[in-house]
């Protein structure tokens, strides 16, 4: 029996096989063992590019359609629509597949054997406060997995999978919060971890989650950030004589990844060249009609995800829209970035307090917190967090791979236990 553990993340996705015994993260981009969670659509070569290549292909300028954050589909009312897929229409459910069969694929030329078994992660809510909508987007997920060849699935909470990969590096029992921070979701997770014993003996006290993540602080800045020098908070007149505020939901749109390609239609496009006439402040509005006419939004989130990345090492940046406007250059500072996060942080410690308040467990009794995710490299996050539990140690996982090797040590324990 073959297995792998596969981390399908909101952003990036990681998958995990064994040789000879020992963990190996499978190279996905080159000699990168993580593929950014993206699709192309490409219409002129009439295929699909993943990944990083997906980007590429669309920046360049490729007939086609990119589609990011894959996972999101997972628990929205996507799962049951269709869109045309090179001139075919396909459930969104299908585009799933496409990407986890080109996993799955790396995965099995990497290890040059067919895989039939895996163990997937999964946040602990893909759907906040909606148990049937939760079943319903697993099952959802495991109907996709069996359409790519996988007779064996199991699943596991991705906050305990990063866990069964820190467990390795303790030497004694401890209490230990597992914070999972990814794209989509930030999971919580805490285990009695004694390295002794197997992890089905493993204290799982308690587990939480709330759908807040990278992608939603991207949200945030481009919105607060961006939008402003596109016309958003500028005036228009209205037909009546009066003076309106540019309507903000195109503005929304464009902050929301999966939404960007909606906003590329025409008639979009000629609704804000209406408006284009009615506004005060044409030159804003002249930015965001070119961001539609020249299908800028993906660019734009990108450049503000490398500002998000950046204050990982600076206090200042910039963010560059020079593509649009070559005098375009947006300045954004951590502490800007920090305040933007304020209301999410407070949403993430109540979540937190619930976990510890439904497990029955003071904050002082936790030894270490473990850090593990993309979004966790946020110093304002981290900061806060641990000012909760200021006694406990820090300790920081493979931030985009601690998943997927759980995933994958797991697998080796069901698959050839």
């Amino acid at each position: 029996m073959s297995f792998c553990g596969l981390d399908f993340g909101t952003s990036n996705s990681t998958i995990g096989v064994a040789q000879q015994q020992q963990i190996r993260m499978v190279p996905l981009d080159a000699d990168k063992t993580t593929l950014r969670s993206a699709i192309f659509i490409n219409d002129e070569e009439q295929c699909m590019n993943f990944g990083r290549d997906a980007m590429s292909h669309y920046t360049d300028g490729m007939e086609g359609r990119l589609l990011m954050s894959l996972k999101s589909v997972l628990g929205s009312s996507l799962m049951q629509e269709k869109t045309r897929v090179l001139n075919q229409m396909q459930p969104f459910t299908a585009i799933l597949g496409h990407f986890i069969q080109y996993l799955k694929n790396q995965a099995e030329q990497f290890k040059q054997s067919e895989i039939d078994s895996v163990v997937c992660g999964r946040p602990v809510y893909f759907k906040d406060g909606n148990p049937e909508l939760d079943k319903l987007a697993q099952d959802t997920l495991e109907t996709i997995l069996r359409s790519v060849g996988f007779k064996h699935i199991k699943f596991q909470f991705e906050p305990i999978a990063a866990s069964a990969f820190y467990k390795k590096q303790i030497r004694q029992e401890q209490l230990v919060l597992i914070i999972d921070l990814g794209g989509g979701t930030s999971d919580f997770c805490l285990i009695r971890m004694n390295p002794h014993n197997p992890a089905s003996l493993d204290d799982i006290i308690a587990a939480d989650g709330i759908h807040i993540g990278g992608n939603d602080f991207d949200k945030l800045l481009n919105y607060e950030k961006v939008s402003p020098h596109l016309g958003r908070g500028t005036l228009m007149r209205a037909l009546n004589g009066s003076d309106l505020e540019i309507p903000s939901y195109w503005y929304h749109d464009l902050a929301t990844w999966h939404k960007i390609n909606f906003l590329y239609g025409k008639q979009t496009l000629i609704d804000i060249q209406q408006i284009y006439t009615q506004a005060y402040d044409k030159s804003k509005l002249a930015r965001l009609v070119d961001v539609i006419k020249y299908r800028y939004g993906h660019q734009i989130a990108e450049h503000v995800e490398a500002c998000k990345i950046q204050f990982s090492t600076q206090n200042q940046t910039d963010i560059d829209l020079s593509f649009i406007d070559e005098a375009l250059f947006i300045p954004a500072s951590k502490t800007e970035f920090a305040d933007l996060l304020q209301n999410d942080l407070l949403k993430l410690e109540q979540t937190i307090q619930n976990l510890l308040n439904n497990a029955g467990v003071k904050s002082e009794a936790i030894n270490t917190v473990f850090f593990t995710g993309g979004s966790s490299k946020i110093d304002a996050i981290q900061q806060h967090i641990m000012r909760l539990f200021s006694h406990a140690q820090k300790m920081e996982g493979d931030y985009f791979n601690s998943v997927g090797m759980g995933l994958t040590i797991e697998a080796q324990e069901i698959y050839n236990g």
